[in-house]
């Protein structure tokens, strides 16, 4: 890692997304968001699931549509090429299924910065899928809440 303080470092990984001494760069996060990136010197690029969801929760959050606390669901879907050099190769084959779904487990790694930058008090329940075109097509994201549910 680059130890002196003049070189700016973009990390495209997971590794510092939640990390408290790293500028989230999402510039439209909130209105001071845009300058804590311009004045930083380590920023992590945010993810590709995120900042759909990001995009999408963080100002009803903000507005006190979506409570903090509410049950989400999040279902998204992207294209094959987004899940690197394995996925690439089966999807390029000849012998695949036409769309799948993973991360059952709900330890997605994209699940802490999901529920970190939406102010959201608990993780989404997250339900990633991959489908037969390639990520340049971009990916679509659909949350679910069920106003008034008791939780």
């Amino acid at each position: 890692m680059v130890e002196n303080d003049r070189t700016v470092v973009i990390d495209a990984s997971t590794a510092f997304r939640v990390d408290d001494d790293w500028t989230y760069g999402f510039p439209e996060l909130s209105k001071s968001q845009h300058d804590s990136i311009r004045s930083s010197k380590r920023i992590s690029n945010p993810g590709c699931y995120p900042t759909g969801f990001i995009a999408l929760i963080r100002p009803l959050v903000d507005a006190g549509i979506v409570p903090r606390d509410a049950p989400l669901t999040v279902n998204a879907i992207s294209g094959y090429s987004g899940g690197g050099n394995a996925l690439i190769g089966i999807y390029e084959s000849d012998d695949h299924e036409p769309w799948g779904a993973y991360g059952f487990s709900m330890n997605h790694k994209h699940l802490p910065e999901m529920a970190k930058y939406t102010g959201l008090e608990k993780k989404p329940i997250f339900q990633p899928q991959v489908a037969t075109f390639a990520q340049v097509r971009g990916l679509r994201e659909l949350f679910t809440y069920c106003l008034g549910l008791t939780h």
